[in-house]
């Protein structure tokens, strides 16, 4: 593997400017940028069947779009267990400062604050650690279902980290 081809292989493209700068847009407008996402997984599949140059034209903007949404469907299953603790974390919040001295609250507040932050850091870090190999693992099969097959992701990360 050629490190330095990783950080390099954009500018081999004679298009690069005008790829990067749509890019550059498509990522910056909410919910139009989840096709900045599918192009990603576009690139992915390009650079593994090594394709010149591997960046993607911006000609199929729905296919990208709807790829984008597949994966970050993906990762906001993934999330649901830090979002379970962050609204218990707010529940138990709002029910300690309705039953407790203002005073008592505050304090209360920051203990259980401190325990669920530290299972949110978890269940946070999951999604996060887990994305190069969601992507790729799509950009693979394209498939959704891909996604959630908890082994083989954790057989490719296993493979590629060891």
């Amino acid at each position: 593997m050629d490190i330095g081809k990783a950080f390099t292989f954009i500018f081999d493209d004679e298009d690069v400017i005008k790829k990067l700068l749509i890019g550059t847009i498509v990522f910056i407008i909410p919910i139009v940028n989840f096709a900045g996402f599918g192009y990603l997984v576009h690139l992915i599949k390009n650079v593994e069947e090594d394709l010149e140059p591997p960046l993607p034209d911006w000609d199929n903007f729905g296919g990208y779009f709807m790829d984008g949404l597949k994966v970050l469907i993906g990762l906001l299953v993934y999330s649901i267990p830090m979002l379970l603790v962050g609204c218990a974390l707010v529940v138990t919040s709002i029910a300690i400062q309705r039953g407790v001295n203002p005073a008592d609250a505050g304090i209360a507040i920051r203990i259980v604050a401190a325990c669920l932050s530290c299972f949110i850091l978890i269940f946070a870090l999951l999604p996060y650690g887990l994305m190069p190999a969601i992507f790729v693992r799509f950009a693979e099969t394209g498939e959704l279902s891909s996604v959630f097959r908890i082994g083989e992701l954790w057989s490719f990360i296993q493979q590629d980290v060891g």
